[in-house]
């Protein structure tokens, strides 16, 4: 299986982590099996999108939020509006 990679924003390329996912859909307030089935969906999309290279960060939060709000609009909003202090 061929390895998937994501695109920062300052642009470098990492791997995929299902469970980062996972993990910060938590942190937003999810239940912890609404994270992991949301996690999975966004992992095989994340699979459909890498045959055309690296997925953007961006796309990422985008579909997450999408996903989680037809299970949870109050932690996909707070998911969406999160953003990772500058270091």
């Amino acid at each position: 299986m061929t390895e998937l990679k994501v695109k920062k924003r300052d642009g470098k390329t990492e791997d995929y982590s299902e469970e980062k996912v996972k993990k910060s859909l938590m942190k937003a307030g999810a239940s912890e099996n609404n994270a992991k089935t949301v996690a999975s969906k966004i992992t095989k999309w994340t699979k459909e999108k890498a045959k055309k290279g690296a997925v953007a960060t961006s796309e990422i939060k985008n579909r997450v939020v999408e996903q989680m709000k037809t299970v949870n609009s109050g932690v996909a909003e707070k998911f969406r509006t999160f953003a990772k202090p500058s270091s």
